[in-house]
């Protein structure tokens, strides 16, 4: 039989964190990339909305790090969301109303912990 190894992330290195005042700008916010042609789903955990932007280990230095346990993310847009909601409802001009889905990641340990992270960094910058 083939070994199984589990290696769970260690380390998740975020560069840049854009939070919103509202779930409602953030995905109007988000409603440019939609209208550039690219598709979007919120995650929601632990009372925060979330969209991410992992950075992939196209390199031979990143792919070293991956491989030890730490990953990157190259930015992280939020807001405060405090109870699950399937979809986000907007009017964007250029696509009419758009329905953004809301994915519940709580069962998604580095997910969760991201949301923890960023109720703790929306605190500590009094936003």
């Amino acid at each position: 039989m083939v070994e199984i190894v589990h290696q769970p992330i260690k380390q998740l290195i975020v560069l840049e964190v854009i939070p919103y005042d509202t779930p409602r700008g953030m995905a109007k916010a988000i409603g440019v990339i939609m209208r550039a042609g690219q598709p979007a789903i919120l995650n929601w955990a632990e009372g925060i909305v979330f969209i991410y932007n992992p950075l992939p280990p196209t390199t031979e230095r990143l792919m070293e790090k991956y491989l030890e346990g730490t990953a990157f993310c190259a930015s992280v847009v939020f807001s405060s969301l405090p109870e699950h909601s399937p979809k986000i409802t907007i009017e964007d001009p250029g696509l009419g109303t758009v329905e953004i889905p809301i994915l519940d990641v709580t069962q998604n340990r580095i997910m969760r912990d991201l949301a923890i992270w960023l109720k703790t960094f929306r605190e500590a910058k009094g936003r």
